[in-house]
């Protein structure tokens, strides 16, 4: 489907690299998977159940809405020193985006100009920008490379650009250039670093500049709240479904109206009737295209759901790792009082019900109520997980990372990975097999890479839509994604 080409730009100065591209197709269980790193155990803590069930409400189910163009998953973040230790945050923070992010200590301006031209591949509807920290003491010249940059961005849908926090006395006159610029430029927005850095202490080095890990997860969040505002300014995130079966042939399924979001999904869960899907504010709707009626009373961004074994209860999880339990899930505890260095992304319960893991995004696991801890991935450079899994038995796990790694834990066994192939879009969730011998990756843009016991039936790759979860079923799997009800 072809269309003028607009772009989002964020643009952030800080931490160099970028996410591999991938492939369409699926791949065979014979990569290797990379080591993991063994690390002493994370904090187990139990607390009594206190919570009761609450009441399911089913409304009807909403109408299919036209179809709007695709989003495009592409995002560039372009910044300097700055964000050189939030990188793995930011990823984490905009999982199920394709995020490339391109940061080099002491860049100035100029440098971030060259950086956009270099990665024009990677610009798609959305750029964000952190700049300004190494030339912006003049006024007139920061003014200047300003415009430079917007000039070169005046086709981009909308370009996101942080203010600098005020580490010097010339920053003020920096940051209301900035405010003045997005007065000048109708696709940039000001997202207001300055204020949020000088809100907490702990966000900031003594320098008033660089980040430690509060300050990284910080700069993530706002990055990630400013998207996500634009994403639902499209409109509501309509899901569809795509069910691939053994033996059904090569042939597309027809993909299935199956709810719609407030905002883009966050996580996609299974259940014993189907499957739960919610955004970060707690809207949820189940695989029937009905809403799921579950209480999203919640503290923060909601990133992930497990249920009960029995199918009675559920708990929702933040990304500052907060668990709240409903119905017959027990609370077993949660990072929430804790200090962590990367956000949560992912959840899975142990089989009896009575415990559950955490995993992070720097490859940190945290095990409560009977989950066993069977190690983590946090001293391993450059990690980004992306999800966690958990064998059928509980007696092990899978980090799955969004360059496409897989590293298990436990009894967990590896059978591969896409982390030597090009990726077209960043890996965005790990299912299981029902066995516990084989997993499927998801890709970002609907590809599907099967390793072991588990079964290529299909991809989701050239729908139009971007992929938010799989679903593993008897006879196959089902692939949920969605698009924006508007443009």
């Amino acid at each position: 489907m072809s269309r003028p080409r607009a772009f989002l730009i964020v643009l952030i100065i800080g931490a160099l690299g970028s996410l591999p591209a991938r492939s369409e197709t699926a791949a065979s269980g014979g990569g290797l998977a990379r080591k993991p790193v063994r690390t002493a155990a994370a904090n187990k803590i139990a607390h009594p159940s206190s919570t009761a069930p609450s009441p399911v409400a089913m409304p009807a189910r909403p109408k299919a809405l036209a179809a709007p163009p695709p989003p495009d998953p592409r995002i560039l973040v372009v910044g300097d020193s700055v964000l050189l230790g939030a990188r793995d945050d930011i990823v984490a923070r905009l999982a199920g985006w394709n995020v490339t992010v391109d940061a080099e200590v002491s860049r100035s301006t100029v440098g971030g100009l060259e950086a956009l031209r270099r990665d024009r591949a990677s610009i798609g509807d959305l750029v964000v920008v952190h700049l300004g920290h190494n030339d912006g003491a003049s006024r007139e010249l920061f003014r200047r490379r300003i415009d430079e940059i917007m000039s070169d961005l005046s086709g981009v849908e909308h370009v996101i650009w942080l203010n600098l926090a005020e580490f010097d006395d010339w920053v003020r006159g920096a940051n209301d250039e900035l405010a003045a610029a997005s007065a000048r430029w109708a696709n940039l927005e000001i997202a207001d670093w300055s204020s949020v850095a000088a809100s907490d202490p702990a966000y900031l080095y003594s320098d008033g500049l660089h980040l430690p890990p509060p300050g990284r997860e910080a700069i993530a969040g706002l990055i990630g709240a400013r998207v996500d505002a634009w994403a639902v300014s499209r409109g509501p995130a309509e899901l569809l479904s795509l069910r691939f079966r053994s033996g059904a042939g090569s042939a597309l399924p027809r993909p299935a109206p199956a709810g719609v979001l407030a905002g883009p999904p966050a996580f996609v869960t299974a259940t014993a009737a189907g499957w739960l899907a919610g955004d970060r504010q707690g809207d949820i709707v189940g695989s029937d295209g009905r809403a799921s009626g579950l209480d999203p009373s919640n503290t923060g961004s909601v990133i992930g759901l497990a249920t009960t074994s029995d199918g009675r209860g559920y708990w929702l999880v933040t990304d500052s790792g907060t668990v709240t339990a409903h119905g017959s899930a027990g609370q077993y505890g949660d990072t929430g009082s804790l200090t962590l260095s990367a956000p949560i992304v992912g959840m899975a319960a142990t089989p009896s019900g009575r415990g559950y893991w955490l995993g992070a995004a720097d490859g940190g696991v945290f095990a409560f109520g009977d989950a066993a801890f069977y190690g983590a991935a946090s001293d391993v450079p450059g990690t980004s997980v992306v999800g966690i899994a958990a064998r059928p038995d509980g007696r092990g796990y899978w980090l799955a990372t969004a360059d496409g790694g897989v590293l298990p834990f436990g009894d967990a066994k590896s059978y591969g990975d896409a982390s030597t192939q090009r990726l077209e879009a960043p890996v965005v969730a790990i299912t299981t097999t029902r066995s516990g011998d084989g997993y499927w990756l998801l890709g970002a843009d609907g590809g599907v890479f099967a390793f072991g016991d588990a079964g290529f039936y299909g991809s989701a790759a050239n729908v139009g839509a971007r992929a938010a979860g799989l679903v593993a079923s008897s006879d196959g799997y089902t692939v949920v994604t969605w698009r924006p009800t508007r443009h």
